[in-house]
């Protein structure tokens, strides 16, 4: 979480916003002596403090930007702000609740200033208030808001300690804004998901034209609880999703071509293109990635996605020998920890679709090896589990099992693929049943067992959920939450 914060601190501290609405780049020390005060060295010693729980040197900081501001006021509304997130690490709640109502109060022309107890926030692990901090900025600068962080914000969205229904009402808010842009239709189908819940249809339709990536749009016109929606979704996505397909590939060119130094607009615009299967054109973006082990290996996050999607396409497009050359460049360069592990996990499922059971194997005992949340861990049991039985070794195989379904929970979905992989349908039948009152193994549910591939589901070697679709009790849940996709919105198998 460090590196995304110190992503929106460039961010913020290099823009237009924070600096120049404060506008004390160089302002001469109080004393008259010494080097002039820089506003951005200190907050920076401001934030390494927090980030090291040294809040005497924060308070230092505070009182610098404080003595140097252009005028007191300014300075006292950024010294309130700032304490803040002082009092918070110290869990003086009502303390820190009182500074940011001042500070703002002091600052009323000045939205931006808020932005900076954002990180703050996070630093002191208080994601509470840093969501606080979200909703005040998205009242009083829904333009600031838009330019944040994405990946900042959507820590923002889950696990913060706050009441759930907090966190849809700024899942809606942010959703409402088109936040993320050409990257933003996860979170705008969650906000429809939330809206509908709540019977706020009128509302939910409002958000319809911000969602165009065709598997979302699939998603929400296979899941039954989205059946008010569908006329006005068909007729917005055009048949074979033809007007979807061209909307979201517009919107990321547009994107990128803003700022082509940006990976992540790269990686949205690679994702729209093979969505679209327009692969030609995603082709000749290739030249985009990194084309040397020494430049791979200085690969971050954003960039490392983009190479995912290109070997993504290739396997899509019957290059699976290319995909996996691709991906290898990538996992040989880097360690398989941190955001690495997920390319790990998607080579490895390539290699699983091909029926290239030995050598996933050993991708995965790297993996394995390397810290992960507990879905990317289930994952990849999943896989060794599937590998095991599909290469004879039983022993091995039942000792995995067992701990496969004691971490069932963490990966509902893979955890039945594990079983249908093994051959036990019986066992993955009684596990998706109970599984169906989760929202999203509902939707990985009813996906799965379309009776015709949808967007972005590979063909497997391994054999996949049809084995499950005949089920009497199977086959009555799929009619309940869900619908196979109307041909006349399937994408062509040939489309390019």
């Amino acid at each position: 979480m460090r590196t995304v914060i110190l992503y929106f601190l460039v961010c913020l501290l290099g823009s237009t916003s924070a600096a120049q609405a404060i506008s004390f780049s160089e302002v001469t020390s109080a004393e008259g002596k010494g080097e002039a005060f820089n506003f951005d060295r200190t907050m920076s010693d401001y934030f390494d403090a927090l980030a090291g729980k040294r809040l005497d040197k924060a308070r230092k900081a505070t009182a610098a930007v404080r003595e140097n501001a252009p005028n007191p006021r300014l300075g006292q509304a950024l010294a309130q702000l700032l304490e803040a997130p002082i009092a918070a690490a110290q869990n003086k709640d009502d303390k820190a609740r009182d500074l940011l109502a001042a500070g703002e109060a002091a600052s009323p022309d000045t939205p931006e200033l808020l932005g900076l107890t954002l990180p703050a926030f996070l630093y002191v692990e208080r994601a509470d208030f840093a969501g606080t901090t979200v909703d005040r900025m998205i009242a009083r600068a829904p333009d600031l808001v838009r330019g944040l962080e994405p990946d900042l914000v959507y820590l923002l969205l889950d696990d913060t300690g706050e009441a759930q229904s907090v966190l849809d009402d700024r899942r809606i808010a942010l959703a409402e804004l088109n936040f993320g842009g050409a990257d933003g239709d996860y979170l705008a189908s969650s906000a429809v998901g939330v809206l509908m819940k709540r019977d706020q249809i009128a509302r939910a339709l409002k958000i319809l034209p911000d969602i165009d990536s065709p598997r979302h749009v699939e998603n929400l016109l296979i899941l039954r609880r989205f059946a008010p929606l569908w006329p006005a979704l068909a007729a917005q996505a055009g048949p074979g999703l033809s007007r979807s397909r061209e909307s979201s590939v517009r919107l990321a060119r547009q994107e990128y071509e803003a700022d082509v130094s940006d990976p992540r607009k790269l990686a949205a615009l690679f994702t729209a293109l093979r969505y679209a299967r327009r692969y030609p054109e995603l082709w000749a973006l290739k030249e985009k990635l990194p084309a040397t082990p020494k430049e791979m290996a200085k690969a971050d996050e954003q960039m490392g996605w983009a190479v995912n999607e290109m070997a993504l396409a290739l396997h899509q497009d019957n290059r699976g020998d290319e995909a996996d050359r691709l991906f290898a460049s990538l996992n040989d360069s880097l360690p398989a920890n941190d955001w690495r592990v997920s390319m790990f996990i998607n080579r490895t499922a390539l290699l699983m679709a091909d029926g290239k059971f030995a050598e996933a194997l050993p991708l995965i005992e790297r993996a394995e090896k390397e810290p992960k949340s507990p879905f990317a861990a289930q994952l990849l049991r999943r896989w060794r589990y599937c590998a095991l039985v599909r290469l004879s070794r039983a022993t091995e195989a039942a000792a995995l099992r067992t701990e496969m379904m004691k971490n069932a929970d963490a990966a509902k979905a893979a955890t039945v693929e594990g079983l249908l992989c093994a051959g036990e349908v019986d066992e993955a039948e009684k596990l998706a049943l109970g599984f169906l009152a989760d929202d999203d193994f509902q939707k990985d549910f009813v996906r799965s067992l379309q009776r015709k591939r949808l967007t972005d589901v590979e063909q497997t070697a391994w054999g996949n959920w049809t084995a499950l679709r005949s089920r009497p009790a199977i086959s009555a849940a799929f009619e309940k939450y869900g619908r196979d996709l109307p041909d006349d919105l399937l994408i062509s198998e040939g489309t390019n």
